[in-house]
């Protein structure tokens, strides 16, 4: 479950699955953005890390994407 994530999960699923530039994805590591905490950023917050809208757009949206696809996740805790 994303909410689970470490904030390696997270680096990793954005670099390796998003295929977004590995420097932001230090910048998550940096700033501990694990699964909890992804699931509360607003674009905003991730362009306030010094992300630009591309990236940013593209980790929140798809975030999303996966959240909504596991319905269970939503209902667990």
């Amino acid at each position: 479950m994303t909410k689970d994530w470490t904030k390696e999960h997270v680096k990793q699923w954005v670099t390796e699955d998003l295929k977004i530039d590995e420097k932001y994805g230090q910048i998550l590591l940096k700033e501990e953005v694990t699964g909890l905490v992804l699931q509360e950023l607003t674009e905003k917050d991730l362009r306030d890390m010094e992300l630009p809208r591309g990236p940013a757009l593209l980790i929140k949206r798809m975030y999303n994407k996966l959240n909504n696809s596991f319905p269970e996740n939503n209902n667990q805790d």
